[in-house]
């Protein structure tokens, strides 16, 4: 299928972005990219090492935005666009430039999916800076209220995410503009 725009996904952690990312790529035999890889392989030209929680850490998470802004700016506005379907970090929505971006530039599709199997699936990950909280089922509510409405600003269509893999590709698939 052709596609005259990329695809991004955003959701909150442990939606599956980059899983039906990958998965939603290899059925529309497209190329795909995660928007945090890219972020640290960027990242990486400087400092070899870093990880995304050190980027948190050392700048803070207004510069991991503003990365992941130019990150997504360089793989959406150029044409032909090199990636079909990118999986975009579960705050990209946060900062309205992001956001105008993501309309302009994306088909966007929005995982969602319910705080208690965010939990579940992301309580022990020590990966996620986001989460570094006393109370993580907390911190997630908080995180879903800020960023729902943001998801949902930003969505062409609204995917729930709380299915088996190949459902929830079968619904993002349903969920695309039919050429």
């Amino acid at each position: 299928m052709p596609l005259d725009k990329p695809i991004l996904l955003v959701g909150p952690m442990g939606a599956g972005k980059t899983t039906i990312g990958q998965a939603l790529a290899q059925t529309l035999k497209v190329s795909y990219i995660d928007n945090d890889d890219l972020i640290i392989t960027t990242m990486r030209q400087s400092y070899p090492d870093i990880t995304i929680p050190e980027i948190f850490a050392r700048w803070g998470e207004d510069f991991f935005r503003e990365q992941e802004r130019n990150c997504l700016k360089s793989i959406i506005t150029v044409s032909p666009f090199p990636y079909q379907v990118i999986a975009g970090g579960g705050g990209i929505v946060g900062p309205e430039p992001n956001r105008a971006l993501i309309k302009q530039y994306t088909y966007c599709l929005y995982l969602d999916l319910p705080v208690e199997e965010q939990y579940a699936r992301v309580k022990g990950d020590t990966n996620r800076p986001m989460l570094k909280a006393p109370d993580v089922m907390a911190r997630i509510k908080e995180l879903a209220l800020k960023r729902d409405p943001l998801y949902r600003e930003v969505a062409c269509a609204i995917i729930d995410a709380n299915a088996p893999i190949a459902t929830v590709v079968e619904r993002c698939l349903s969920a695309l503009p039919r050429s």
